[in-house]
């Protein structure tokens, strides 16, 4: 690829820009950004053919976006370019990537481009290995609502929100705004979040992951220490107490900290506590120095968003949001998609959808739905997401997995992996079958059809169908509505 002087990119005149892996999360953002900010945006995934319409979401209908579809396969386009941006799933041998070197197009990476876009905007960069996507998605609403001060923010996050809702930020998790703020989910795959600019940092925690990008976690904490280092002496980190390596990475980077916990509150400036849950809702009570802010009541259920929502209103208030209007901006907050998502019934089953892939979110989301279903019976189908991260947290996933009642996996998704069809399904056999002596009754399907069989001939009413995994196991909820239409329409 060019150097990165060859990236440097003016985005205050139009620029055409063609986005390769459009149809990831994180590229969809940034093709609504650039679309609102002026740009002409061209869009091409493997997974779109010739002629085909460009969605912008999972199970959405197209929407007015503007992406000009471009064939995966064109080596040759009559087009012109002035920016490539090209996502970390597309091959190195793709042939719209190797026409853009060859015309000496400058190549810039999601996070960089996301970086530059924004680089004359306060960055409110989220990090940390969990919630990231959630707690950037709650900060955004607040401040994208018709109660903040700040309103018009711009927002980069890799999920969409769910439902239709008609705001400022919209269903989609990119808008460019007017406001002299930016949310930022950061990722640290690939160390992308040192492409961005930090004014201030959610660190939500440091929890072992990304290991084809990371050999231990002294490489993986040094990533984060950098990342901090960015942040300007007028600039702050809100940090997770209750993450040690969080703590710890912090305090190595010398920035100012604000700390926050559901934990002891005596060891933090803010703290939070579950008041009431139920019906997909909860309240947590947030103290600022042991007194009450506010009791916050947000349409999410499960300890880990409850932690979210703290970090969110903790920087908000910092930023001069008051509880009053952090509560009013919350209350219809919609959630996002594939974040223990509502996916309807079916003969009388409830169906959740999130995208856990770590064995820590395995467990979490497992704890969070059995607090909110004490009394179902709560049945997983669940995709492990690369062969490196199943093979480095088997015990975990073991573990995590037998807190269900009854599991069902899918053959290991191998994003970025060189691993062939045989191996994923001999590997998922093997956790099968380990997890069965461990107690817990499990199936191998090797498919989303023969898993949705499985829903049909063994799940029964008041049943909980929850999905996870960062692969393709939310298709199994499109395939149960198809067949309760033919059974209704029979």
């Amino acid at each position: 690829m060019p150097g990165p002087e060859d990236r440097q990119v003016d985005w205050s005149v139009s620029q055409q820009c063609l986005l390769l892996g459009v149809a990831g999360s994180g590229m969809r953002a940034l093709s609504a950004i650039l679309h609102q900010s002026g740009h002409v945006v061209y869009g091409s995934d493997s997974i779109y053919g010739i002629g085909r319409a460009f969605r912008t979401g999972i199970d959405k209908e197209p929407s007015a976006t503007n992406v000009r579809l471009v064939p995966w396969g064109e080596s040759s386009p009559d087009l012109t370019i002035d920016v490539c941006i090209c996502s970390s799933a597309v091959p190195a041998l793709s042939p719209l990537l190797r026409w853009c070197q060859e015309q000496s197009i400058p190549v810039m990476s999601l996070h960089m481009a996301v970086g530059s876009v924004f680089a004359e905007r306060s960055q409110i960069c989220v990090a940390g290995t969990h919630g990231k996507s959630t707690t950037s998605a709650l900060l955004a609403w607040i401040f994208n609502s018709d109660a903040a001060d700040a309103a018009d923010a711009g927002v980069f996050v890799g999920a969409d929100l769910c439902g239709c809702f008609k705001s400022r930020f919209g269903d989609q998790g990119g808008h460019y705004g007017r406001s002299d703020l930016a949310v930022i989910e950061a990722c640290e795959f690939d160390r992308s979040f040192l492409q961005l600019h930090p004014q201030h940092v959610i660190l939500n925690g440091i929890d072992g992951d990304h290991f084809d990008c990371f050999e231990d976690e002294y490489a993986e904490d040094t990533a984060y220490r950098q990342f901090l280092e960015r942040v300007p002496s007028d600039g702050t980190v809100f940090v997770n107490a209750e993450c040690s390596r969080s703590e710890s990475v912090t305090a190595a980077a010398g920035v100012t900290t604000v700390r926050w916990t559901l934990g002891d509150r005596l060891l933090s400036d803010w703290s939070g506590r579950m008041m009431r849950f139920g019906d997909g809702r909860m309240t947590v009570r947030i103290r600022n120095r042991g007194r009450i802010f506010g009791d916050l009541q947000v349409r999410l259920f499960g300890r880990h968003n409850a932690a979210n929502l703290l970090a969110a209103v903790v920087t908000a208030s910092r930023l001069g949001t008051s509880a009053v209007r952090c509560q009013r901006a919350l209350t219809d907050f919609p959630g996002l998609r594939r974040r223990l998502e509502y996916r309807g019934k079916y003969r009388g089953m409830q169906m959740l959808d999130d995208f856990a892939h770590h064995p820590t979110a395995v467990t979490t989301t497992l704890l969070s739905v059995r607090q909110e279903f004490p009394d179902r019976r709560i049945r997983v189908v669940f995709e492990p997401h690369q062969v490196e991260r199943l093979r480095r947290r088997w015990k975990q996933f073991v573990e995590a997995l037998s807190l269900a009642d009854e599991v069902v996996l899918l053959p290991v998704f191998p994003a970025r992996e060189q691993v062939s069809v045989a191996d994923c399904h001999r590997i998922s056999r093997e956790l099968t079958a380990i997890i069965c002596n461990m107690g817990t009754p499990a199936v191998f399907a090797d498919g989303v059809k023969t898993a949705v069989s499985v829903i049909d001939s063994t799940g029964e009413p008041e049943d909980v169908f929850l999905t996870m995994g960062a692969g393709t196991v939310h298709r199994i909820h499109d395939e149960v509505h198809r067949r309760f239409r033919r059974d209704f329409a029979a």
